[in-house]
């Protein structure tokens, strides 16, 4: 048995359920492209951000240099307070054991 063949208003409902659907699906994609960016915008962005990281990395080299540079300082600074306080107690050792032979030998 074959199928009858549709009638006119079938066919128009039938278009414009299509045509309904298609306009949706386009509506849809239009959106979509209304959220996606151009690729030169895409790699000007791309390009910034490695540029900015690139910098950040060249601070965060600075900052590990001076921290090291300040680590050294601080080392300095602590071998010249050991030998100020060193030279200190050995000056008042000599002192007091010249004091104390002078004392002992009874001379004035």
């Amino acid at each position: 048995m074959t199928l009858p063949e549709p009638t006119l208003a079938e066919l128009a409902r039938t278009l414009g359920r299509i045509e309904a659907e298609i306009g949706r699906r386009l509506d849809d994609i239009s959106s979509r492209l209304g959220r996606v960016i151009s690729i030169e915008v895409y790699n000007a962005h791309r390009a910034a951000t490695s540029e900015r990281l690139d910098d950040l990395a060249a601070e965060i080299a600075d900052l590990h240099q001076q921290r090291r540079a300040d680590d050294e300082r601080r080392a300095a600074d602590r071998r010249i307070i050991t030998g100020a306080i060193t030279t200190a107690v050995l000056s008042l050792i000599v002192s007091l054991l010249g004091a104390t032979i002078i004392a002992a030998l009874g001379v004035k």
